[in-house]
């Protein structure tokens, strides 16, 4: 009799794990943006400084502003060249600089 008793507790913390409901809050769960912004290859995200947006660099040849909050696009800076590999904020978030090129003797610097 007492060789059961270790089975039957068992039995009863799997029961207790099934049926009691399992609360969850947005800490335990992060939301997921899925972006569909970008044309190509993604090579570069960073956060803002106060961390409100994020920015992205793309094959297609475009820089990307985001809200970090919503997932919302801001902004798309169009025109560049080359692929952008890098993208930061300045230490107060007021510019950006990306960093481009195909090729290591072809960089491209942009402010």
């Amino acid at each position: 009799m007492h060789k059961s008793i270790p089975a039957v507790k068992a039995l009863i913390f799997f029961l207790v794990l099934i049926f009691i409901p399992q609360s969850s809050t947005a800490v335990d769960k992060p939301e997921i943006f899925v972006q569909l912004g970008h044309a190509g290859k993604v090579k570069s995200v960073t956060f803002s400084p106060d961390g409100r947006y994020a920015l992205s660099g793309s094959e297609d040849h475009t820089i990307k502003l985001w809200e970090v909050s919503t997932g919302k696009e801001i902004r798309t800076f169009k025109g560049l060249s080359q692929y952008v590999h890098s993208v930061a904020f300045s230490p107060n978030g007021e510019y950006i600089l990306s960093g481009s090129g195909f090729y290591e003797r072809e960089p491209a610097l942009i402010l």
